[in-house]
């Protein structure tokens, strides 16, 4: 089960919806107890493991700094500075219009995704109401959203 499941996720990674030994190869390879207990079976089809020499592969001194900053820091306060960025106006915070010249904010992206849900609710209702249009919880709900629109935009 964990091999095919290991399997999966290398076509996955490599942009494949079917699977091929040469997954499975990749997969058992790159496990470590598996390339133990497998270390000398050969899989049809499976191709060779590239080599890559280590000069050749990007440095992970970078990385590192960055991972051990962020283990260092709780989780609430990684919450925290998630969320005022996220929802400045919330928090009391305000940031910088330069930060985000010519780039929507994080604020506008929420509320224009809320918007267009709002909308294709509303036709939804609308196209619903045209079939009953006896119906006045519908009117009312209709009201509801548009009202949300005008106070999104």
């Amino acid at each position: 089960m964990q091999v095919l499941e290991l399997a999966r996720n290398a076509a996955r990674d490599n942009k494949k919806t079917r699977m091929v030994p040469r997954h499975i190869q990749l997969a058992v390879r790159n496990y470590e107890e598996l390339s133990k207990l497998l270390g000398d079976v050969t899989i049809t089809n499976g191709g060779v493991m590239p080599n890559i020499h280590n000069l050749l592969l990007p440095k992970k001194t970078g990385g590192r700094r960055i991972c051990q900053f962020f283990s260092n820091v709780p989780v609430k306060k990684l919450l925290l500075l998630l969320s005022i960025y996220l929802m400045p106006e919330r928090m009391g915070v305000v940031l910088l219009e330069d930060e985000f010249l010519g780039q929507e904010t994080p604020l506008q992206k929420i509320l224009s995704g809320e918007v267009a849900l709002h909308t294709s609710a509303l036709k939804r209702l609308s196209e619903e109401d045209a079939q009953n249009p006896r119906k006045e919880h519908l009117q009312a709900e209709m009201s509801k959203l548009n009202d949300e629109i005008r106070r999104k935009k």
